[in-house]
């Protein structure tokens, strides 16, 4: 199944964004939902989180599990809730006037019938 991209250029140090990214804890100080993320084992990779996030009304409980932790240029993790699994990716590339960050989401496995919804919704 094919991944969704999107990027934006973010006018600060490529590290500082880094830093902010690659914690999933401070994912809801910019989520457009409801999130709460906590850590429950690990630093870096193969850290692994819990979290609970609001969309359109309905709530969603995911595991993720951090599979790239490569400062300050790579972000990766592996979130699975009841819409399926999908793997996030966060590259960050300097620019002269901060830094670009591309965001990539692919799903692994979706349940039936989800395939359509994840790309209409998406």
């Amino acid at each position: 199944m094919k991944s969704m991209t999107a990027s934006a250029t973010i006018a600060a140090p490529a590290r500082e964004i880094f830093d902010v990214i690659a914690d999933l804890e401070q994912h809801s100080s910019f989520a457009a939902d409801e999130l709460e993320v906590r850590r429950l084992t690990g630093e870096g990779s193969g850290a692994t989180y819990e979290s609970r996030a609001v969309a359109r009304g309905r709530t969603f409980d995911a595991a993720s599990t951090v599979i790239t932790k490569q400062p300050p240029e790579h972000f990766g993790f592996r979130a699975e809730d009841v819409s399926g699994t999908f793997r996030h990716r966060k590259d960050v590339t300097a620019t002269n006037n901060g830094c670009r960050v591309t965001r990539t989401v692919t799903p692994v496995h979706l349940p039936p019938g989800q395939p359509a919804l994840y790309w209409l919704v998406l």
